[in-house]
């Protein structure tokens, strides 16, 4: 985790070493789509963003209506954004932190969630 400037910490993200995997195509009925090779390690966070992070972000950037969040809900994980929204954060982020941040692709967020699995499901 790294301080961010605005106040708090960044995600506490895993490293997830380079690979391969099957994509799509975890059922019988669904046809694969090829392997696919991840050449690199990954940094995906272990949690999901919350609600209070995301809040976090929304004050600091002044660049959002808080009020769509339910009082209490701070430890949640944040749902409903847009791609916009959560390229928003990201960038936002690496701002805070001097790290670089970034959406995973489809391709890289299936390989994470599979976590070396080879079957129908992760």
């Amino acid at each position: 985790m790294t301080q961010l400037r605005y106040g708090g910490k960044s995600p506490t993200m895993v490293v997830i070493p380079q690979g391969n995997f099957v994509l799509g195509g975890g059922r019988p009925e669904q046809k694969n789509l090829g392997r696919v090779t991840i050449d690199y390690s990954l940094a995906f966070s272990t949690t999901e963003i919350t609600i209070a992070k995301y809040r976090q972000f929304l004050e600091s950037s002044l660049s959002g209506v808080q009020s769509k969040f339910s009082e209490g809900a701070d430890k949640l994980p944040i749902g409903g954004l847009s791609f916009d929204e959560a390229e928003a954060y990201v960038a936002w982020l690496s701002r805070e932190s001097g790290h670089h941040y970034r959406l995973p692709s489809s391709s890289e967020w299936e390989y994470a969630a599979r976590a070396g699995t080879t079957t129908p499901y992760s």
